[in-house]
C-alpha cells in the first residue's frame, strides 16, 4: 500500500511539473523561414490577443520566476488540502485508536506547517523580486 501511495504521489508530481512547464514550451519564440516570429503572428490575430501566452510574451526573468512560484504554490496548496482531507478522514475513522488519532493530527499539523512555509517562501521571493527587479 505504501509503494502504491508513493507511486501515485510521484506520478502526480511529474504531471504537475509537466503542466507548469508546458506553457513555457508552447510559448517558445519560434523563428520561421521568413524571420517573423510565430508567436507574434499568432498574437496579431484578434482572437488570440487575450491569451496568456500573448499577454506574457514580453516578460522578463522576473515575470517567469513569478509565474513558476505561483504555479508551484498552487500545486502545493492542492497537495496540502488533500493531506488535510486525508487527515480528517483518518481522524474520523480512527474509532478511538490513539495511534490513528495521533497520525491524523500529525498529518493535519504538517500540512498546515507546509502551507505556512510555502506562503513565507512566496513572500520572500516576491520581496526579493521587487527589491532587485
Amino acid at each position: 500500500m505504501k509503494k502504491l501511495k508513493q507511486l501515485i504521489i510521484s506520478a502526480a508530481f511529474v504531471c504537475g511539473f509537466g503542466l507548469v512547464l508546458a506553457p513555457a514550451s508552447v510559448g517558445a519564440n519560434v523563428i520561421e523561414d521568413n524571420g517573423a516570429s510565430a508567436i507574434e503572428d499568432t498574437c496579431a490575430d484578434t482572437l488570440n490577443a487575450d491569451s496568456i501566452i500573448c499577454k506574457n510574451k514580453d516578460d522578463d526573468i522576473k515575470g517567469v520566476i513569478g509565474a513558476v512560484v505561483n504555479a508551484l504554490l498552487f500545486l502545493l496548496g492542492i497537495a496540502a488540502v488533500i493531506v488535510i482531507i486525508l487527515g480528517g478522514i483518518t481522524y474520523t475513522v480512527s474509532a478511538g485508536n490513539e495511534a490513528s488519532i495521533k497520525r491524523a493530527k500529525d498529518m493535519i499539523l504538517y500540512a498546515v506547517i507546509g502551507l505556512v512555509i510555502a506562503f513565507s517562501a512566496y513572500a520572500i521571493v516576491n520581496w526579493v523580486l521587487n527589491a532587485f527587479g
